[in-house]
Parts: structure tokens; sequence; C-alpha cells
């Protein structure tokens, strides 16, 4: 048989079932406890000539001596209760203890803590948490959201799998030692134990982790950041989400005067004895919405709060980054009361005398005399904030819900210094809490608010860790959309200027200025010419433009080189018209047959008036077609002429055959009025994309009822057909125009149409996933239903409110205006005022992220100092105690010092490039040379290297 690993006596029966145990081997009983004197908690087994049986260390005759070191024997040792247990990450184990009683001043809770053991009371303890189950399920619960019933029942069964007995319930050791482990973890990580005055000297807010590209005064913006040019006062925006959550609820288990909160108020949570004392002078306050059906108003006074004591919390995040505020959460009692609001984000925005940009989802009904409800706040809380450095908006999602009249003052689009700000972030941060909610329901008041403030804290830990990269890829995103933007400003005013003239941009742009100054006065992203007819000028004009078809398809033309040409361009026209109509119009009735049958014979009819015209225009094109080409021409199809070929001089291979071919110079007037053509069919694109967005509209707000709305929606499908017939008009003569030309200045007003271009002014361009969705339903025919029913348009999606990567169609660029269509004219103001807008926010984003990164570097190196400046600040310590805090305090001071060093190589070169892409901001020096401290190189095209060298190699984990 084998021999004890340890002594080598003969038929050892025990082996070690833990897997750090790996290579230990059979040992007898002596040897087994012997080794595993620093591992208490493996699990043994036992063989019994046939099988192994689970044995436990306390019955192999395993003691545990606390307060000396590991195989130490003690003089005056003091044994603990008999079934003193212990919970480890691989289950409950109950062990013979033995606390030190030669050292009279080291208490039992000091013991269990120097070995690494949470006491489960503090005095005379009975069961204690190792610090490993502890990290364990904090790390867990904060991921996760694992419940610590679960994780308990977890190590429960892992026990009664090991032992076949269910372990004695020790749920409250574990609930109790959790929620010490989260309060003095917090206090520890904020600095607290470096602090002459403890734990009970933390302010209010103190143990939040804080955002650090958001201002600080005094840490990480410029002392004189007051004094800077008023184009540049938005970097020091703060920008704060507020928002409600019903899904974080608590029952009616206990109260705070029975589970009272671990430092109350420290970190996020607002202190609760004032909060509720405020609340409590708004019992009976009611509240009634003046704007949408959005649900948080009226759920302020429906809420069923039955066996409830909180019906949600509302908070407050970083507007931008995401982070929680310190003091900015707060429980609500009765739903979304305005008093719980005014007080919460009071709390959060204490101190701060900075521009702060509200983003709430009921903004504008909560900001009605918010200043007239806040005056009696400020008695009570440090509340700096005035009236000209408050805006309230409303989050981009949330928006087109709203009223018609809040759609422009309260968007951030249209509000200068937000960048691309969308404001819906504190959404993201309720989804991640929401996990929580099951768990948090159930529990005490005091229990509640340390899980949540823990929660909240890691959020914010996790969102630090990844804050320059989300930065760094946000500033390489700016950076493109900000050129893209602003060219397409750019070509965009140019062609109005062309059309409408200096002056009226002029006008337009002091209509922008003046308004985003004052909100009372015109508004010039709001269309102010209204068609109340809109839908039957269209009728009459589709009804024109069937009249003027009819008129060319019968005209008579004389023997002229123009008419030879024209009348070649019609024929095409008419043949691309008749298998449009041959396509949709499939299976035929009797009536559409006859109809075709005409459309065919009046083109079989010019065909052969232009056949004649060609031998004289033309008397040499058979030389330069193939022997198919030949026979095509000499004996074409009758019976399907929308498919016979006419060999128009564009049609030919090259310029050498033009010029022999022809009689005369006939291909230079073909590129004219090829020219012409490819204008007047994108014209009449414009005009149908127009007068689709005036029906539509027309038929949102107007039309009710199937009869009315079958009729409407025929209208929209004629619309769309005469929109696609001149997009295959337009493609057909600029292909021709292409062919004679070649590359020239006409390609800069007559580019290459695509499906996507094909939009109006209110409509953007489908992103990659969209286009692949569209082709899901061509493949399962289902677009063309949508798309009958007006669910859907080809290539397009309109446009829920402005967004901010949306780029106006090429088509636009040299829209003409005609004088007596003032709602065109509105339209291309309203469409030149948010192109500007879009420039401009992409812009103030460039520089607003470059500022951000700027701030995180500025924050960490404060950070590091404030670390360095806590040691040494407790005296008369041990000397044990003293080197542990200074090496704390130094491992945080490196960390921060690294992460600054971090941040800087990622992303200064990228910070660099953005310095040339706003060299038409006034003082932009100040920001770049002053404050970024950048070097001076910029290369302009250099976008896409950038973003590739970022994936390609420093941004790779």
């Amino acid at each position: 048989g084998e021999n004890c690993a340890g002594c080598k006596s003969p038929d050892p029966v025990f082996r070690c079932a833990d897997e750090e145990c790996a290579g230990l081997g059979m040992r007898c009983k002596e040897c087994m406890v012997k080794s595993h004197q620093c591992l208490p908690f493996h699990w043994m087994e036992e063989w019994d000539g046939s099988m192994f049986w689970t044995r436990t260390l306390q019955s192999l005759g395993l003691r545990i001596q606390l307060g000396h070191k590991a195989g130490s024997a003690c003089l005056l040792p003091q044994p603990a209760h008999t079934d003193f247990a212990v919970l480890h990450t691989n289950g409950i184990h109950e062990i013979n203890l033995d606390f030190c009683g030669c050292q009279p001043n080291l208490l039992q809770r000091t013991q269990l803590l120097h070995s690494h053991w949470w006491p489960g009371t503090v005095f005379s303890p009975q069961s204690a948490c190792t610090f490993m189950s502890l990290r364990q399920f904090h790390t867990f619960n904060c991921i996760a959201k694992i419940p610590a019933y679960d994780y308990y029942k977890g190590l429960e069964t892992m026990t009664e799998n090991r032992t076949r007995e269910k372990p004695k319930d020790r749920y409250r050791t574990l609930l109790q030692c959790m929620v010490e482990w989260r309060h003095l973890k917090m206090c520890k990580r904020a600095g607290r134990g470096h602090d002459p005055s403890g734990v009970m000297g933390t302010q209010p807010g103190e143990l939040a982790v804080e955002c650090p590209a958001c201002p600080h005064p005094d840490r990480n913006i410029p002392t004189d950041w007051k004094r800077w040019p008023s184009e540049l006062q938005y970097l020091f925006y703060k920008f704060v989400a507020v928002d409600a959550n019903f899904r974080l609820r608590n029952k009616l288990v206990s109260t705070h005067a029975k589970n009272p909160t671990l430092g109350d108020g420290f970190a996020y949570f607002v202190p609760y004895s004032d909060y509720i004392d405020w609340v409590k002078k708004f019992v009976d306050q009611t509240e009634i919405s003046s704007c949408s059906g959005f649900a948080a108003i009226f759920l302020a006074n429906l809420k069923n709060i039955k066996g409830l004591q909180t019906t949600g919390v509302g908070g407050c995040c970083c507007g931008r980054h995401g982070f929680w505020l310190p003091n900015g959460i707060g429980d609500l009692q009765k739903g979304e009361r305005y008093c719980n609001m005014d007080y919460i984000f009071a709390q959060a925005v204490k101190g701060l005398d900075c521009m702060i940009i509200l983003s709430y989802d009921i903004a504008c009904q909560w900001g009605r005399n918010f200043w007239v409800r806040l005056e009696e706040l400020k008695d009570k809380i440090d509340f700096r904030i005035t009236e000209d450095n408050l805006i309230f908006l409303i989050p981009k999602f949330h928006l087109p819900a709203h009223q018609p009249g809040c759609q422009v003052p309260y968007s951030f689009h249209f509000t200068p210094g937000c960048g691309e700000t969308h404001g819906e972030v504190i959404e993201g941060n309720w989804a991640i809490t929401n996990k929580a909610a099951s768990q948090t329901k159930e529990m005490g008041p005091g229990n509640r608010a340390v899980t949540l403030d823990d929660i909240f804290g890691h959020h914010n830990y996790r969102l630090l860790q990844n804050l320059d990269r989300l930065l760094g890829q946000r500033l390489l995103t700016a950076l493109r959309q900000a050129k893209e933007q602003g060219q397409g400003f750019e070509r965009f005013s140019e062609g109005l200027e062309m059309n409408v003239g200096k002056e009226v941009l002029d006008k337009w742009k002091t209509l922008v200025v003046e308004w985003e100054k004052d909100h009372s006065k015109l508004c010039p992203y709001e269309t102010l010419n209204e068609d109340k007819n809109a839908l039957k000028k269209v009728e009459i004009r589709l009804a024109n433009e069937e009249h003027e078809a009819m008129v060319r398809g019968t005209m008579v033309h004389s023997s002229s080189v123009t008419v030879f040409l024209v009348l070649g361009l019609n024929i095409e026209e008419q043949q691309r018209q008749l298998e449009v109509d041959l396509k949709i119009s499939s299976p035929f009735t009797p009536a559409q047959t006859l109809t075709i049958q005409k459309q065919q014979t009046v083109i079989l009819r010019h065909i052969q008036q232009f056949c004649g015209l060609q031998a004289t225009f033309m008397p040499r094109l058979q030389d330069f077609l193939t022997p198919s080409q030949r026979h095509n021409l000499d004996d074409p199809d009758t019976d399907k002429p929308e498919r016979i070929k006419l060999f128009m001089p564009s049609e030919l291979a090259n310029q050498a055959a033009r010029s022999t071919a022809c009689a005369g110079k006939i291909w230079e007037q073909e590129g004219e009025l090829r020219q012409g053509e490819a204008i007047d069919a994108l014209n009449a694109v414009r005009q149908g994309l127009r007068a689709r967005t005036l029906t539509n509209n027309f038929k949102l707000k107007n039309i009710t009822g199937q009869k009315h709305n079958t009729r409407a929606q025929g209208v929209l499908r004629h619309i769309d057909l005469n929109i696609n017939s001149n997009k295959i008009r337009y493609r057909f003569a600029r292909n021709a125009l292409f062919r004679l030309w070649g590359h020239g200045d006409w390609e800069k007003q007559l580019q290459i149409l695509k499906d996507g271009d094909v939009r109006g002014l209110n409509e953007r361009a489908l992103n990659a996933e969209e286009i692949a969705q569209e082709e899901y339903l061509r493949e399962r025919g289902l677009l063309n239903e949508l798309q009958t029913a007006g669910i859907a348009s080809p290539g397009v999606a309109v446009v829920m409110g402005d967004t901010g990567k949306r780029t106006l169609s090429w088509i636009w660029y040299d829209a003409l205006v005609d004088s007596d269509d003032p709602e065109f004219q509105d339209a291309l103001r309203v469409e030149w005022c948010k192109a500007r807008a879009r420039s401009l926010r992409w812009k103030e984003e460039v520089l607003l992220l470059c500022e951000e990164l700027r701030r995180m570097k500025e924050f960490s190196r404060w950070k590091a100092k404030w670390w360095k400046n806590q040691i040494g600040r407790r005296e008369n310590l041990g000397k044990e105690l003293q080197e542990g805090l200074t090496a704390y305090a130094l491992q945080h001071a490196a960390f921060e010092e690294h992460q600054a060093e971090l941040v800087s190589s990622r992303w200064d070169y990228v910070v660099e490039h953005a310095k040339g892409v706003r060299p038409d901001i006034p003082n932009l020096e100040i920001l770049f040379e002053n404050v970024l401290d950048i070097g001076h190189s910029y290369a302009e095209d250099e976008d896409m290297g950038l973003e590739q060298e970022v994936e390609g190699g420093v941004m790779v984990e």
C-alpha cells in the first residue's frame, strides 16, 4: 500500500478534496491536520476500504488559534463557541477556534479581522465570513446583482452536497457582515481612514466616486475660467440628467429607527432626516401636466403605494458621462412629485455656480415655477445657481412625444454649447441598477440604502476605468462628423446664396442668433407658412402633369437637328414610362390592355419618324454597330416597342465614332439637351419629394377614416411613382452626359444619384442596420406592403425630431426657390438652420471632448496630490498602522499618476489633430495653447488614418 506523504506511516486514509491541494497525496490524520493549519476550510475525504466519505477538519481534530502566528501556542487560549461557523467561498464550516487570552487589549473581533475573517457580531462573535467570500459576493452582487439570499443558498447547497446535512441557518450573518463590509470599504477608498476625524467626520457625499471629466473648480479647470471669452464658456458647462425610477421600490418591512443607514448621506443618497422633513411639508401637493401624455406627472398621484415604503427613487447623474452625483439620489414616497425632485436636484448641485444644462423628460413642466418653489429650499441647501445659469432641456429620445411647442425650445440640437449631448444617459444607468430591484425591495431601509450606495459607486468606478476610451472614441467620431457636417453646411449655404441671395442667408442667421438669446422671439426652426389645401394642390399638379404628357405623346415634329434629338429624348421617356406601367399593372384588365396598346402604337409611330430623321443626321451609323445591333435597327421587335434601342449619338462607343457617324457636331447639342433633361428630372424629383412631405404632413394632421385615408394613400402612391420615374430619367440623362463629356465641373451640380439620396428635407438616409432590415422585408415580400400603406419609404426614414448625424441630401444644395412659393422658402430656411445647428454642435463636441480628456488628466494629478497629502495626518498611531496608511495612500497616488499618463499616451495626438477642426472660432488659441498645451502640427486629411491607427494598435488590449 501507499505510505503517508508526510510522515511515511503505512496505510494513510485521508486526502484533501480541495483543488488547491491537488498534489498533496494520501496522508494520515495527524499530517493532514498539520498541513491545513492555514487552510482550515478545505474539505477532507476518508477511505473506508471501498469508498471515500466526506470529513471536516473539525472532526479530524484541527483547532485554530487566533492572535498568534500559525503553529504558535497561546499561554491562555479562550475557546470560542462550540459551533463557531465561518462562511467561505466553498461552503459553511463549523470549526474549533481558540481566541488569544494572553493579550488583554487584543479584542476578539480584532483577532478575527487579523485572520481576514469578518465577525458576525461586535461582541462575543459566534460566526464570521471570510474576506474572500465577502469580496466574491461583493463583486458578483455589484456586477450581476446576485442577491445575498441566492449566494447564501449556493453556499448552503455546496455544504449540504458535501456533508449530506443541512447546516444551521447563518443567512443573517452574511447580511450583517456584508452591510458593514460595504460601508467600511467605501470609507476606506475615500480616505476616511487617513482623516483624524475618522468616519464620523465624513461630509455629505464625500464617499461618492466623482466624474473626473466634469468641471471641478480648483481641481481640473483654470482658475480664471469665468473670465474666458463667451464663445468658449460652454466648455465649463455642467450637464446634469434628472429622472425617476419606479422599479427600485421598497416594501414596508422595517423602519429607519429599527434599521438605520450606515453613513446616512455619505455617498449618493441624500441625508434622510432633512429630506423627509422637507417632503412632509407637501403631503397634499397636487401636480397637473400642461404638456404631453408622459406618465411621470400622472404617476405622481395615481401610483399604488399600498404596502410600500418608497415607490421608487429620483436621481441625478452627470449628463455626458453617466456618473451618479454625490447626494443625487432620493426615495420617492408617492411618485415623481416636484418636492422630491426639487430637493434631490438641489442637493446634487449644491455649491456649484457654473452654467448647468439640466436634462429631464418633463423639464417643460417641472421648470415652471421652479424658482418660486426653490426660494424656501435655498435656506436649507447651499444652492448658488441663478435663473441665468440654468437651462432646462428634454432628452432627445423623449422629446418627440412632447407637444409641438416643446420641440425646439427644449432641444439639445438647437441649444448652443451642448455639443452632441443626448441627455438619455440616465436611462442606461437605470437599466443597470434595475437588476437589483428584486433584492432591495425586500430589505430594510438602512440596508437598502447602503446596498444601493455601493451599487451606484461600483457603477461609477466601472465608468471611470473605461472613461478615457469612451471619450477618445467619441472624439474620433466627432472629428469625422464635424468635418462632414461642416462641409455639407458650407455646400448647402453656397447653393442657397446663389438662389436666394446672401441677404436672405444673413437674415436667417440673425433670426437664429436672436432666438438663441431670447426664445420669446420668432423661432427660425418652425414653419411659418402652412398650406391648408396642400393635398388638393398636389392632386391638381398631378393632373396637369398627366395632361402635358399626353400632349407630348401626340406632338408632330419638323425636320431639324433639335427636333431629331428632342424626339429621341421623348421616345426614351415614353419607353421608360411604358415599362413601369407594364410592371405595376400586370395582370391587365381589358381596359388596361387597350391603353397599353395605344401607347405602344404611339411609340412605334414616333420611332419610325425618328429613324427617318436618323438617316439624315447620322448617315454612317451602321458602320459602328455590331451585326446584332444592325439587325435590331433594321428589323426591330414591334411587339415590344418599349425595348427598341434608338442609338442616339451618346450611345456610340467614343468620340471618333460620333465624329464619323454623325453629320455635324450634333453630339454637342445632345449634351446640352441631356444636361437640361437631367436638371429638369432633378427638379421634378425635388418637387415630388416636397409633395410627398406636404401630403404626408397633411394626412397625419387632418385626415381620419378609412375612405379619406385610402384616397390620400392613392395620392402618395402616385407621387412615389412620379419620383421614381424622374429618378430613372435623371440617371439615364446623366449617364448619357458622362459618355459625351466625361469627368468635369458639371459633376458638382449633377452628381451620381443613389437611392439613399432621394429623400426629402425632413428625411435621412437609412443606416446599415436599417438597410439590412429593409432587405429582409423585401426578401419576404413585406416591403411593398409597408410602402403602400405609407409605413416605409425605400431607402429613407422620416426624422422624428432632428438628429445630429443626419446629413442633407446633395439634391437640395442647388434647389431653385420660387418667390411665389413661401412654403418651400420656409422649408429651406428651417433646414438651413438645422444644418447650421448640426455643424456647430459637432464642432462644439470636438472641443468638449478635448477639454474632457484634459480634465481627466488634471483631475488624476490633483487626486494623486490629495492622496499624498493624506500621509501623516493621523498622529499617535502604531508603527504598523502608520505604515499601512502610508502604503495605501502611495498606492492610490501612483494609480492616479499612472491614469494621467495613460490618457496622455493614448489620446494626446488625437487632441492635437483636433486643433485644426475649428479655425473659425474666435479665441481658439486660448484653449489649445494655454489649456490643452499641445503641439502645433495638423494634417487636414488624417481622420481615417487616426481611426485606423487607434483600432490597429494603440487601443488594442
